[in-house]
């Protein structure tokens, strides 16, 4: 499935029966046959947020996110049931996150408790002089609230509010198809007391499958490298990246069964920072890591390639196949060995 959201004008006044066809974006899904690269299908849904997307939900079913709403669709496009979100804030504004799990089964929804807009500008303020008490002081009164949704049933599970402070207060960042969240350097199941967890990195980072978690090291825009470890606490690998000018670009893309995940990164050419001139970038390389076997498995070169830019990056359910697209807007699919 690929997806895209496009900026629409309404036309005409918003009908009492269809007061979506106001809102100014569509999220759009094509599906896609992998094996011929034929179109089986369109669909498209109205919605207030340039950010919607869709998500796998278990047993080939998945979900819309729109954001003041939840979609279940099936595996033939039959919309199965609707949740609605109290997302607070206006849609086109929202700061929410999205967390699923690895196949899928939860959702972890973070957004704002409260309008916190009114403290942007205080931060921006802040930051210029470096003026670090008032930083703190405009942090802590900053407030997330987190629900978790059970995508198969699409109902909430449970729901957090944590004030942003300096403190070990932490929202749930990641969560298993076990039910195991992740808070900081703790995990627990969410319907059982806290358990904690050794430290290897600042944090536990994010569930690849229920048993690994993935923790990035970075020094923005640098990615240091990174960290596997087990739900027990135990270091499986651990990686550094040497300081060659590579930015990673795309979030961490991992397969459904959690067997493997991809990194894509990019290069900077030319630029002269004296004169505030920004290098031209393009894509170095995609590189494919195996799990099961704790080794890289396949290098893609994006000059090779002759691929300069991409704008999306996904893993099939068993790892054995990824797609891109290009920066002409193709779609390719490569097999993994």
């Amino acid at each position: 499935m690929v997806t895209f959201v496009t900026r629409v004008a309404p036309e005409g006044v918003p009908r009492r029966d269809q007061p979506d066809e106001s809102l100014p974006f569509r999220l759009h899904a094509l599906f896609i046959d992998a094996a011929t690269g034929k179109v089986r299908t369109e669909r498209e849904w109205p919605t207030a947020s340039a950010r919607s997307c869709v998500l796998p939900s278990p047993g080939g079913k998945f979900l819309v996110f729109t954001p003041d709403k939840l979609l279940l669709y099936s595996p033939s496009l039959e919309l199965l049931q609707e949740l609605s979100l109290p997302l607070r804030r206006k849609a086109n504004w929202e700061t929410w996150e999205l967390h699923p799990s690895p196949a899928g089964k939860y959702l972890l929804i973070s957004y704002d408790a409260k309008s916190n807009e009114r403290f942007a500008g205080t931060l921006r303020q802040a930051r210029l002089p470096q003026d670090r008490d008032l930083i703190d002081r405009t942090f802590a009164q900053l407030e997330l609230s987190e629900d978790l949704v059970d995508t198969e049933e699409l109902s909430i599970l449970g729901s957090w509010t944590v004030k942003l402070g300096f403190d070990d207060t932490h929202p749930p960042t990641s969560i298993s198809d076990e039910g195991l969240l992740v808070l900081g350097e703790k995990a627990e199941r969410f319907d059982s007391p806290w358990q904690p967890v050794p430290l290897f990195s600042r944090s536990l980072g994010f569930f690849i499958n229920d048993q690994v978690l993935l923790a990035l090291r970075s020094k923005p825009p640098r990615l240091l490298g990174f960290d596997l470890n087990n739900t027990r606490g135990d270091l499986l690998f651990k990686e550094d990246f040497p300081d060659n000018g590579e930015i990673m670009v795309d979030p961490v893309r991992h397969s459904a069964g959690g067997q493997r995940f991809a990194l894509a990164f990019i290069k900077g050419k030319g630029g002269i920072a004296a004169l505030d001139i920004a290098p031209h970038y393009s894509l170095k390389r995609i590189i494919v890591f195996d799990i099961p076997s704790l080794q890289w498995v396949y290098r893609l070169d994006g000059k090779r390639q002759g691929i300069k830019s991409i704008s999306g990056l996904a893993l099939s359910p068993d790892g054995s196949q990824f797609g891109l697209i290009d920066q002409d807007g193709i779609l390719r699919a490569y097999r993994v060995p």
